[in-house]
Protein backbone atom coordinates (compact mmCIF):
# COMPACT_ATOMS: atom_id res chain seq x y z
CA UNK A 1 0.00 0.00 0.00
CA UNK A 2 1.33 3.42 -0.98
CA UNK A 3 0.79 6.40 1.34
CA UNK A 4 0.72 9.93 -0.18
CA UNK A 5 0.85 13.01 2.02
CA UNK A 6 -0.45 15.36 -0.68
CA UNK A 7 -3.14 14.65 -3.17
CA UNK A 8 -2.40 15.90 -6.74
CA UNK A 9 -4.60 18.99 -6.55
CA UNK A 10 -3.12 20.04 -3.19
CA UNK A 11 0.40 19.51 -4.58
CA UNK A 12 -0.42 21.76 -7.56
CA UNK A 13 -1.85 24.44 -5.29
CA UNK A 14 1.24 24.29 -3.05
CA UNK A 15 3.57 24.58 -6.07
CA UNK A 16 1.70 27.63 -7.39
CA UNK A 17 1.78 29.21 -3.92
CA UNK A 18 5.53 28.68 -3.60
CA UNK A 19 6.17 30.15 -7.05
CA UNK A 20 4.21 33.24 -6.06
CA UNK A 21 6.72 33.82 -3.26
CA UNK A 22 9.74 33.80 -5.60
CA UNK A 23 10.92 37.36 -6.30
CA UNK A 24 10.38 38.39 -9.87
CA UNK A 25 12.79 41.31 -9.69
CA UNK A 26 12.58 44.85 -8.45
CA UNK A 27 14.17 48.22 -8.95
CA UNK A 28 14.27 49.16 -12.61
CA UNK A 29 11.61 46.59 -13.59
CA UNK A 30 8.95 48.21 -11.42
CA UNK A 31 9.44 51.70 -12.89
CA UNK A 32 11.18 53.13 -9.82
CA UNK A 33 14.80 54.18 -9.93
CA UNK A 34 17.49 55.76 -7.85
CA UNK A 35 18.39 59.45 -8.09
CA UNK A 36 21.01 61.40 -6.15
CA UNK A 37 22.50 64.84 -5.82
CA UNK A 38 23.71 67.61 -3.59
CA UNK A 39 21.59 69.87 -1.37
CA UNK A 40 22.67 73.28 -0.06
CA UNK A 41 21.12 76.18 1.83
CA UNK A 42 22.64 79.65 1.53
CA UNK A 43 25.62 78.16 -0.34
CA UNK A 44 26.37 75.69 2.49
CA UNK A 45 25.80 71.92 2.25
CA UNK A 46 23.00 70.67 4.50
CA UNK A 47 24.83 68.34 6.89
CA UNK A 48 21.79 66.48 8.23
CA UNK A 49 18.27 66.47 6.82
CA UNK A 50 15.79 64.88 4.49
CA UNK A 51 14.08 65.44 1.17
CA UNK A 52 10.48 64.53 0.53
CA UNK A 53 9.45 64.02 -3.11
CA UNK A 54 5.69 64.55 -3.42
CA UNK A 55 4.34 63.48 -6.82
CA UNK A 56 1.99 65.80 -8.68
CA UNK A 57 0.26 62.61 -9.86
CA UNK A 58 -1.30 61.53 -6.57
CA UNK A 59 -1.60 57.92 -7.74
CA UNK A 60 2.18 57.59 -7.35
CA UNK A 61 3.85 57.12 -3.97
CA UNK A 62 5.98 59.72 -2.23
CA UNK A 63 9.71 59.13 -1.90
CA UNK A 64 12.05 60.21 0.87
CA UNK A 65 15.81 60.59 0.96
CA UNK A 66 18.12 61.29 3.88
CA UNK A 67 20.60 64.14 3.45
CA UNK A 68 24.05 63.37 4.85
CA UNK A 69 26.93 65.83 4.46
CA UNK A 70 25.09 67.70 1.71
CA UNK A 71 24.27 64.65 -0.41
CA UNK A 72 21.24 62.40 -0.85
CA UNK A 73 20.30 59.19 -2.65
CA UNK A 74 16.83 57.72 -3.04
CA UNK A 75 16.53 54.00 -2.49
CA UNK A 76 16.03 51.56 -5.33
CA UNK A 77 13.55 49.91 -5.01
CA UNK A 78 11.57 52.51 -3.20
CA UNK A 79 13.04 55.27 -5.30
CA UNK A 80 11.08 57.58 -7.57
CA UNK A 81 9.00 57.13 -10.67
CA UNK A 82 9.39 59.39 -13.68
CA UNK A 83 7.18 62.46 -13.35
CA UNK A 84 6.82 65.88 -11.80
CA UNK A 85 7.34 66.30 -8.04
CA UNK A 86 7.15 69.01 -5.43
CA UNK A 87 10.22 68.78 -3.20
CA UNK A 88 10.27 69.54 0.51
CA UNK A 89 13.67 70.16 2.11
CA UNK A 90 14.30 69.78 5.83
CA UNK A 91 17.60 70.48 7.58
CA UNK A 92 18.47 69.72 11.19
CA UNK A 93 21.15 71.15 13.44
CA UNK A 94 22.01 70.74 17.10
CA UNK A 95 20.88 73.50 19.46
CA UNK A 96 23.47 73.00 22.20
CA UNK A 97 20.69 72.16 24.66
CA UNK A 98 20.48 68.69 26.20
CA UNK A 99 17.22 66.96 26.97
CA UNK A 100 16.70 64.05 29.36
CA UNK A 101 14.94 61.17 27.60
CA UNK A 102 14.47 59.18 30.78
CA UNK A 103 16.36 56.41 32.56
CA UNK A 104 16.22 53.99 29.62
CA UNK A 105 17.42 56.43 26.96
CA UNK A 106 19.66 58.89 28.78
CA UNK A 107 20.34 62.37 27.48
CA UNK A 108 20.41 63.65 23.92
CA UNK A 109 21.30 66.98 22.39
CA UNK A 110 18.22 68.69 20.96
CA UNK A 111 17.94 69.45 17.26
CA UNK A 112 15.98 72.07 15.38
CA UNK A 113 14.69 72.15 11.83
CA UNK A 114 16.15 75.36 10.36
CA UNK A 115 15.11 75.44 6.71
CA UNK A 116 12.38 78.08 6.12
CA UNK A 117 8.80 76.89 5.48
CA UNK A 118 8.92 78.16 1.88
CA UNK A 119 11.25 75.23 1.15
CA UNK A 120 9.23 72.54 2.96
CA UNK A 121 5.62 72.97 4.22
CA UNK A 122 4.94 75.79 1.72
CA UNK A 123 7.30 74.57 -0.99
CA UNK A 124 7.10 75.70 -4.57
CA UNK A 125 10.21 73.71 -5.54
CA UNK A 126 9.41 71.36 -8.40
CA UNK A 127 11.49 68.89 -10.31
CA UNK A 128 10.71 66.85 -13.42
CA UNK A 129 12.28 63.43 -12.98
CA UNK A 130 13.04 61.22 -15.96
CA UNK A 131 14.79 57.90 -16.40
CA UNK A 132 17.38 59.68 -18.58
CA UNK A 133 18.75 61.76 -15.68
CA UNK A 134 19.93 60.54 -12.26
CA UNK A 135 21.51 63.67 -10.74
CA UNK A 136 19.28 66.38 -9.28
CA UNK A 137 21.04 69.08 -7.24
CA UNK A 138 18.99 71.42 -5.05
CA UNK A 139 20.35 74.85 -4.12
CA UNK A 140 18.24 76.95 -1.76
Amino acid sequence: MRFTIFNPSLRTLLTIGCLALVPTGCGKNDGQFEIHGQVSFESQPIADGKLLFMPMDESQPQAIAKIVDGEYTTASPGGVFAGKYKVQVFGYRKTGKVQDLGPLHGEEEQQEQYIPARFNRETEITVEISAAETIYNIEL
